[in-house]
């Protein structure tokens, strides 16, 4: 819908590669159901889910922590990566935070193209924070460098993914393979 941030002619571009294809590759059987609605046969398409590098998300340290690894305010930590978008489900885990004293949560975003456009999740979620009276045990860190990545993971006590709708689902793999634990929604 309107908050999708894909270019205007994706969907038309997206069904035009996917009649001339012979096979296509999708990550989840989420996306054979999108593709679908779209018209394409699900006898056209296969899954092969997303991986993880196992070198780079490790549960031991790799090299010396990284300096961009904020220092605990808090006795625990949550942690939530991906793009500030509302449908990552921000929201409720800092509505969640209210009930969980001692706990401070980290909002990371994943180092993406270089986009510098404003990022209005930003400023919605400092707000509900603060409407919440938990503003001083939320950090919203906006973008990761992926060489950064593993040690943030591990920094974490649990990974929270809560989206209502997720594309890929590479942030609990992730979090996983680093050893941490993950809350996730279906």
């Amino acid at each position: 819908g309107p908050a999708d941030t894909s270019p205007l002619n994706r969907i038309r571009a997206e069904v035009a590669v996917a009649g001339a294809a012979d096979r296509i590759v999708a990550t989840a059987t989420e996306e054979v159901r999108e593709l679908a609605l779209l018209g394409v046969p699900s006898s056209k398409v296969s899954v092969v889910p997303c991986g993880v590098d196992l070198e780079h998300f490790t549960p031991a340290p790799t090299r010396s922590v990284s300096p961009s690894v904020p220092k605990r305010s808090c006795r625990y930590r949550l942690l939530s990566v991906g793009r500030l978008v509302p449908r990552k489900g921000y929201e409720i885990i800092i509505e969640a935070l209210t009930w969980l004293p001692d706990t401070e949560l980290l909002i990371a975003g994943r180092a993406g193209s270089g986009d510098t456009r404003p990022e209005p999740e930003h400023d919605r979620l400092a707000a509900v924070a603060e409407r919440l009276g938990v503003a001083d045990r939320v950090r919203l860190l906006r973008q990761i460098a992926r060489a950064d990545l593993p040690a943030l993971l591990r920094s974490a006590d649990r990974v929270i993914c809560s989206p209502w709708y997720e594309p890929f689902g590479i942030v609990p793999l992730e979090a996983m393979a680093c050893g941490v634990p993950v809350v996730a929604s279906a």
